[in-house]
């Protein structure tokens, strides 16, 4: 059976997702740490070997990446499973306008988190991500995204706080311990 790549590639994590009509694997990565060793390959052949999904069958490779300035490991995912990954914003678009100035910068993965949202709730309807950033968009009864705030995620909090106030940093270690951020 032919098989699905979809990346998602965050400004610190990338999420992989393998699926052959029901999501084989799915693993969460440092984008910090795989750029430093160069592990991108390795790390998609893990994952590929842990699904038992074969390279060749592989018909599709999806990568959203939330800034145009993240280059997506492209080669990598290519020279493993043979096929060029499309990047949401390049190769394909969400069909969905965005109320945004200045156009166009709006992270594609905010785009889609209102476009998947929309899909699974209808409209109206508020779509929340909670990665690096926390973002909250509306969805309009017409079917326009409304980005409505960004604001620091748990990681860039926890970033924040220990850098300016170090002294917090075991008693905030103790009340996050139970989330991987």
């Amino acid at each position: 059976m032919s098989w699905c790549l979809c990346a998602s590639l965050g400004n610190t994590g990338l999420q992989v997702g393998l699926h052959d009509g029901a999501w084989r694997a799915v693993e969460r990565y440092s984008v910090a740490e795989l750029r430093r060793d160069g592990s991108w390959l390795q790390t998609l052949q893990r994952l590929l070997s842990v699904s038992g999904l074969p390279p060749g069958e592989c018909r599709r490779a999806l990568i959203c990446a939330s800034s145009p300035d993240v280059a997506p490991p492209a080669d990598a995912i290519a020279q493993l499973i043979g096929v060029s990954p499309s990047l949401l914003g390049r190769d394909f678009t969400v069909p969905m306008p965005a109320d945004y100035a200045p156009p166009g910068t709006l992270g594609q993965d905010r785009i889609l988190s209102g476009y998947a949202a929309q899909a699974m709730a209808g409209r109206p309807c508020i779509a929340l991500d909670a990665g690096t950033c926390l973002t909250c968009e509306a969805v309009s009864p017409a079917g326009a995204l409304l980005p409505i705030a960004i604001a620091p995620g748990l990681p860039a909090l926890r970033a924040g706080l220990l850098a300016t106030a170090p002294h917090l940093g075991v008693g905030l270690q103790a009340a996050l311990s139970h989330w991987d951020v």
